[in-house]
């Protein structure tokens, strides 16, 4: 089993901004990942590139036939992925409210690569908790590496 903790940052949103990601195979760590923009941007854009540039390492590696959880701690990427896609793509990427979708093109890329995974799952996960439960701690971990 594969699990992924991504992770985006802005500061000033929008602002310079940051992404990562770490990965576990097995529950065995395996890879972390962190890249810093120097581009304006936004949190949301770089939750997206994080969750995108995770999902492309494990399909380069050819383990998207694995068994994947993803977990981030945004709401706005897990409501898209699991939910609001759908309507966009049958509304011809236009919200419910008739406006364009926001990040239409990073979306529509993520999308086509999350497709291409056998039996991926997305979860959210609370940040900033302090928890002392290990996908709180592995959240924390990709969040202090792209501060």
């Amino acid at each position: 089993m594969i699990e992924i903790y991504t992770d985006g940052s802005c500061k000033n949103n929008p602002g310079i901004g940051s992404f990562g990601f770490i990965i576990y195979i097995n529950n065995q760590f395996y890879l972390s990942y962190y890249e810093y923009v120097q581009d304006i941007t936004t949190n949301n854009i770089m939750e997206l590139k994080a969750i995108y540039n995770a999902l492309f390492f494990i399909y380069q590696n050819k383990l998207h036939n694995e068994k994947c959880i993803l977990f981030t701690d945004s709401q706005y990427a897990t409501n898209g992925l699991k939910t609001w896609i759908y309507s966009w793509i049958k509304n011809n990427w236009k919200t419910s409210d008739s406006k364009p979708v926001l990040n239409a093109s990073l979306w529509k890329d993520l999308f086509e690569l999350y497709s291409l995974f056998i039996n991926i799952d997305i979860n959210w996960i609370r940040a900033h908790t302090n928890n002392t439960d290990i996908h709180s701690i592995r959240n924390k971990y990709v969040d202090s590496m792209i501060q």
